[in-house]
This record gives C-alpha cells, sequence and structure tokens, in this order.
C-alpha cells in the first residue's frame, strides 16, 4: 500500500513523533555526550548564550572587543 503524504504532512507527523521518541532525561543524556559544536549547531546567537552569568557575558564581550582591534 503506497500512502501521499505532502509536506505538510510529513512535518505534522515529525512533530508528533519527534517529542514524544525520547523522555527529557534520555535526551539530556544524549546531548551530554554531543560535541559543544553539535549542541550548539541551530541555535541563534542568542539563544546560545542564555544561561551564562553577568561575568562570563563580561568575558565573552571583552574577547569580540579584542578580535575586532586591528591587529600590527
Amino acid at each position: 500500500m503506497t500512502l501521499e503524504l505532502s509536506r505538510e504532512d510529513v512535518k505534522a507527523i515529525g512533530k508528533m513523533w519527534g517529542t514524544s521518541l525520547f523522555t527529557s532525561e534520555e535526551l539530556d543524556e544524549l546531548m551530554s555526550k554531543a560535541s559543544l559544536e553539535t549542541r550548539l549547531r541551530g541555535l541563534k546567537p542568542e539563544e546560545r548564550l542564555m544561561g551564562l552569568n553577568p561575568e562570563q557575558l563580561e568575558e565573552m564581550e571583552a574577547y569580540i572587543k579584542q578580535q575586532k582591534q586591528p591587529k600590527n
């Protein structure tokens, strides 16, 4: 039997099944084993900074300013 599915159908099925395949604990375990690059992939820049404390944000800002300075 062949089933014709539209893109919307596939997206709806993916949303329905994608959220129930893993428990939050299983997802946490999977993500803890992934590299930092993999975990950050797909996030918006502001989402990547969520959870940083003010000291860490200041450190990042100082690093960015240093990188923008012309090198001699």
